[in-house]
């Protein structure tokens, strides 16, 4: 089976990928509130127990917030490929779908933090021409997943450049005595000046050499009798 089969309808990420989307969201969300959570830790003693129960509400409601989020980004992050060209739909709220022709994916790279080698999940990233970073990044996928789509990318780019190989064919193909033919024919006036100046120059010369050797009469001869031969040859040589 063509290993784009695999890729020929849409699909998600592993499962494992929620979990991989779940702790990258409450990362985020310690390095933008750190300076909080530092004074927090330092007024920790002098928070009574209300406060301290509130807030610890408040933070199982913001870690449920990002669970259910990241499942939903999970379930909308979805690929396939198709016409030589890598599709993704994503979203929850604001639906975006990305296609990427194979002509511009530069490399596909896998890479793993410390959280998808204890999952054992790589993530995947699509690297294209004109961009600085990765274009797509799919956060968890298997390594025999993530191998077939960089093989069925590699694939299809190696059969489209077959068929491109295959199908071509050259413009026009001129043999040399019909080019010669349409040198001669380009400019039928410039061509018959021309030969019938060559023609009077050798006729010329050989009346010169003729009269020397004391046989003009016998070229007058037969040039008389072969004149619609001669002409019948410049018809063919110009026309």
């Amino acid at each position: 089976m063509d290993s784009t089969e695999n890729f020929r309808q849409f699909r998600r990420q592993s499962k494992k990928g929620i979990l991989v989307i779940y702790l990258n969201l409450i990362y985020k969300a310690l390095k933008a509130f750190w300076l909080l959570l530092i004074i927090f830790i330092q007024k920790f003693s002098n928070i009574s127990e209300t406060t301290i129960f509130y807030i610890y509400l408040g933070v199982g409601g913001v870690l449920l917030f990002f669970l259910i989020r990241a499942y939903l980004i999970f379930k909308n992050f979805q690929f396939k490929i198709e016409n030589q060209h890598f599709i993704l739909k994503k979203g929850i709220f604001k639906k975006t779908s990305i296609s990427i022709p194979f002509d511009r994916i530069q490399n596909i790279n896998f890479k793993q933090n410390i959280i998808q080698q204890l999952i054992n999940v790589h993530e995947v990233n699509i690297e294209t021409a004109g961009s600085s970073k990765a274009e797509i990044s799919i956060k968890a996928l298997s390594f025999k997943a993530a191998s077939a789509l960089k093989n069925a990318v590699a694939i299809d780019e190696y059969t489209r450049g077959v068929e491109n190989k295959e199908t071509t064919k050259p413009l026009l193909k001129v043999g040399f005595k019909a080019l010669m033919k349409v040198s001669l024919t380009e400019n039928h006036l410039q061509s018959l000046v021309l030969l019938f100046a060559i023609l009077v120059g050798f006729y010329q010369q050989i009346t010169e050499i003729s009269g020397g050797l004391g046989k003009e009469g016998i070229l007058d001869s037969y040039i008389f009798k072969n004149n619609a031969a001669l002409e019948s040859s410049v018809f063919l040589i110009v026309g």
